[in-house]
């Protein structure tokens, strides 16, 4: 069963570019943060994930408003989906 997290952000499929170009833009806790929401094993909430990559709720709400994490978490995403065919 996925969590909150699972349903944590619409983006946009307009204008996606591969995944590596977002690395040397987002830092190492967006990424992390983008990789837990990605990962179909995660089932924490927003409160966990924010916990365990050590960020206020309120930064990780800002993040949502940057259109590189949300495209890179939408292409990880992605990613886990089709491997799981």
């Amino acid at each position: 069963m996925r969590s909150c997290a699972g349903n944590f952000l619409f983006w946009s499929v307009e204008k996606r570019v591969e995944t590596k170009d977002y690395i040397s833009i987002l830092n190492p806790k967006q990424q992390r943060a983008a990789q837990m929401l990605a990962d179909p094993d995660f089932t924490g909430t927003i409160t966990d994930l924010c916990a365990e990559i050590g960020v206020a709720r309120s930064t990780y709400y800002k993040w949502l408003d940057n259109e590189e994490f949300r495209h890179y978490t939408g292409s990880l995403i992605d990613k886990y989906a089709e491997s799981e065919y």
